[in-house]
């Protein structure tokens, strides 16, 4: 702070320098990050991946589950009764099927109000069972899979459905369970998922009023991880694990890494980004397919949406991963059930050793492969090759408007309450860009649908904030400064001229 208040610290050679030449220093800094960011995806700065939890002990045991004839017959029975209800979750048949099994089961109600139309609502269930685990029920593991109807525009998940219930079935008869296992099956996508944590922690994450989740009749123990499975075909060419969170979170890296090596181990195809191990490329091929894992990831992040249901696990600090199957198109031997089957059992059983939850290894990396990682050691040096611009810029503004004033010349004034109009102008447009969605979807109910309705108040809201910029530039409202004819030269690169004799700061 010193050093941007006293101005004698600001007139060494190398702030000279800095302030002389920051156009040529930021387009350097970020010239540098690109290629630092493309030289991340060669195998000489990247690294292989590895368990930093010794307690997970992948392969160790034997896996000897065979779930895919109950999975065949589980999917004749789901595929009869949704028949009669396609759209439906048949609530009652599965947890008939899990009272037979001898599982506790449970309903879940929840109903979402449409934050822009109050009059509408939609209603939901979810069902889920509970194996309770041998010790205190201090801990438990879910498996989730979403329900998808007839008309939904998602690939179908009753195999999904199936799986999970063939799977109940197997790991209800073992013994070795120290925490309780959750089989979650929710209704509506993401919301039925949310709904869901939410009445399971006794919170709310959104507005309130909006998403009413209701009350669950039991519960287990606090939730260390979560596996979602979306198979949409018995013929499976192989699994692709997705792992993109709320806002571009990430699972610990632990738990990817598990997923990862029991499907190696069970010689199941998997991938990541939808791309797979691939061991006879060049160095350079290698490098460009490593980049594409690399950028596809990165994009899917700046969404912020998840990818999985997964994804919302994580807000509530819960590892977790999705597990999707690509359909086997074509003849040949895709993946067996029975292999699928294990590899859920491999991660339940290396979860079910855990003495703590995930911590050890890495929340932030970036994946250049399914055995292949940056972690944010080496990417850091990206983000902070193109934020340094901005302060060196803000930087050299500082040191040109300080020596403008050190001038000391009558000519030119600042005027301090502009400044203070212009931040409250931005903090009412963006105040009245947040109320814009309701507002106008309320008044324009019954005349636009909601989207039109929404649509039509933001283009209200850009012409306001156009018109009312220009009044405010006509009437020299904003920060003014008298500049004479003869400094006028010296001053645009800082100032946009408006007239001869005044000029307003951007």
């Amino acid at each position: 702070m010193g050093l941007l208040t006293d101005p004698s610290g600001l007139r060494g050679r190398p702030f000279q320098f800095l302030v002389k030449n920051h156009g040529g220093i930021c387009a350097f800094l970020y010239l540098l990050s690109v290629v630092w960011y493309c030289l991340l995806a060669h195998d000489q700065i990247n690294a292989g991946t590895y368990l930093s939890e010794n307690a997970l002990l992948p392969g160790l045991v034997a896996l000897d589950s065979d779930v895919s004839r109950d999975v065949v017959h589980y999917v004749e029975l789901l595929e009869a009764v949704l028949d009669r209800e396609p759209d439906t979750l048949p609530t009652s048949w599965i947890r008939g099927t899990f009272t037979q099994m001898g599982i506790e089961s449970y309903v879940h109600n929840f109903t979402l109000k449409h934050p822009l139309n109050r009059g509408l609502s939609y209603e939901g269930k979810n069902v889920y069972g509970i194996i309770r685990g041998g010790g205190s029920s201090n801990e438990a593991i879910v498996l989730s899979v979403p329900f998808r109807g007839k008309d939904s525009p998602y690939p179908s998940t009753k195999v999904s459905i199936a799986l999970l219930l063939a799977i109940a079935h197997y790991f209800r008869k073992q013994k070795y369970w120290a925490k309780d296992i959750i089989l979650l099956i929710t209704q509506h996508e993401l919301l039925g998922t949310q709904a869901w944590l939410e009445a399971y922690h006794g919170t709310s994450c959104g507005t309130k009023g909006v998403l009413e989740a209701g009350e669950l009749e039991a519960r287990g123990g606090s939730i260390q991880a979560a596996l979602n499975l979306e198979i949409h075909s018995s013929r499976i060419e192989r699994l692709e694990v997705k792992l993109l969170g709320l806002n571009g979170q990430l699972p610990n890296l632990d738990l990817v890494n598990l997923v990862h090596r029991i499907c190696a181990k069970e010689r199941v195809k998997h991938s990541f980004a939808g791309r797979e191990k691939l061991h006879s490329l060049s160095p350079k091929e290698q490098w460009l397919y490593s980049l594409g894992t690399m950028t596809t990831m990165v994009l899917g992040q700046a969404t912020g949406v998840p990818d999985g249901n997964h994804g919302l696990f994580h807000r509530f600090g819960i590892e977790a991963v999705t597990v999707e199957s690509e359909e086997k198109v074509g003849a040949g031997h895709g993946v067996p059930m029975r292999s699928v089957g294990r590899v859920v059992e491999g991660v339940f059983r290396s979860i079910n050793n855990l003495l703590e939850r995930f911590h050890q290894s890495y929340f932030f990396y970036i994946l250049a492969d399914t055995d292949k990682f940056i972690s944010i050691a080496l990417y850091i040096v990206c983000i902070g090759a193109q934020a340094a611009p901005l302060l060196i810029k803000a930087f050299a503004d500082q040191v040109s408007l300080r020596s403008l004033s050190d001038q000391k010349s009558p000519d030119y004034s600042y005027n301090v309450g502009g400044v203070f109009l212009a931040i409250l102008y931005c903090f009412v447009l963006g105040l009245m860009a947040f109320h814009v969605p309701v507002f106008f979807s309320d008044l324009l109910r019954g005349i636009f649908s909601t989207r039109a309705a929404v649509l039509t108040g933001f283009v209200v809201l850009s012409v306001f904030g156009i018109l009312t910029i220009e009044i405010f530039g006509h009437l020299h409202s904003l920060v003014t400064i008298r500049v004479r004819a003869t400094d006028k030269n010296y001053l645009e690169p800082i100032y946009t001229r408006v007239t001869t004799q005044k000029a307003i700061v951007f």
